[in-house]
């Protein structure tokens, strides 16, 4: 249930868990002419060593800005994937890009992803827009952190919505947190950013379930409600503190601490939450 459709999969803060969410507003920062010539950089990959000293950051400008130019002058080709390779060696960074209508049949977007193994993974998404690549998503991810990226509908409403999957390389407990940025077909955007721990998603109930972050015994399973973009939560069930052998249900956002005076014991955990891959890491005994 937790994949859905995985166009561009490259295989993916406290611990009350579950989800934080951002208002995005459609990003005009980056404005790139379409039709920008295509221009081979192989003056800089051959440069002597000791002529520059290179960073991952101003690599990672050099690379953006190849494959939006690579982007401008394939244009008339139609949907498409391409990669490419450069500064091979210690400074290797390797791009994969993929043009077309990702997101809906009416509008075209972009999908750029540059990794860098002794640096960081950008994952950006532009909207073309007039001739230009409209940046409207972007994410810098530590390489060993980095999991995935995919294109599908999370929430339920036939739109195709992104995700970028990280795992952190620090922490205590199951970690998997999915940046979920939701869909505005009026815009060609993303409306909201969402931040999951390890969740499914099941877009044909509109519902998203999981566990949060911590210990077994004390970390939560959640459940939580798509209404059209805007996550609303219906529960979350814990481990009965004072009985082992129970679980409580707390309702809504704000029901207090979770005890058989606060929330509704329950015998079992419904079954509803035990196929979600989180599951056995719920009910682990330490």
């Amino acid at each position: 249930m937790r994949s859905l459709l995985f166009i561009l999969c490259t295989t993916l803060a406290a611990c009350h868990a579950g989800v934080q969410t951002e208002q995005r507003k459609d990003s005009s920062a980056t404005g790139i002419v379409a039709d920008t010539l295509y221009e081979d950089p192989k003056g800089l990959k051959d440069a002597p060593a000791d002529a520059w000293e290179p960073n991952t950051d101003s690599l990672m400008d050099i690379v953006s800005t190849e494959a939006l130019s690579y982007a401008g002058k394939h244009l008339q080709d139609g949907d498409y994937q391409y990669e490419f390779e450069l500064f091979p060696g210690m400074y290797s960074i390797k791009t994969a890009m993929a043009f077309g209508h990702l997101f809906e049949t009416g509008k075209s977007h972009l999908h750029i992803r540059s990794s860098a193994e002794t640096g960081n993974v950008l994952d950006n998404v532009y909207l073309l827009e007039n001739n230009h690549f409209k940046l409207i998503s972007t994410d810098t991810i530590a390489y060993l952190e980095f999991t995935s990226d995919s294109i599908g509908d999370v929430n339920g409403d036939k739109l195709r919505d992104y995700m970028v999957v990280t795992y952190s390389s620090s922490g205590c407990c199951l970690r998997y947190v999915y940046n979920v940025y939701t869909y505005n077909a009026s815009t060609g955007g993303f409306s909201h950013l969402y931040n999951f721990y390890n969740p499914d998603f099941f877009p044909e109930e509109k519902v998203v379930r999981g566990v949060g972050y911590g210990h077994p015994g004390e970390v939560e399973l959640y459940k939580f409600k798509w209404n059209d973009t805007v996550l609303e939560t219906i529960e979350r069930i814990y481990r009965d503190p004072e009985n082992d052998k129970q679980f409580i249900r707390m309702r809504g956002e704000d029901s207090g601490e979770p005890s058989s005076r606060n929330g509704e014991v329950l015998n079992a955990v419904p079954k509803e939450y035990r196929n979600i891959d989180g599951y056995e890491w719920f009910m682990y005994e330490e």
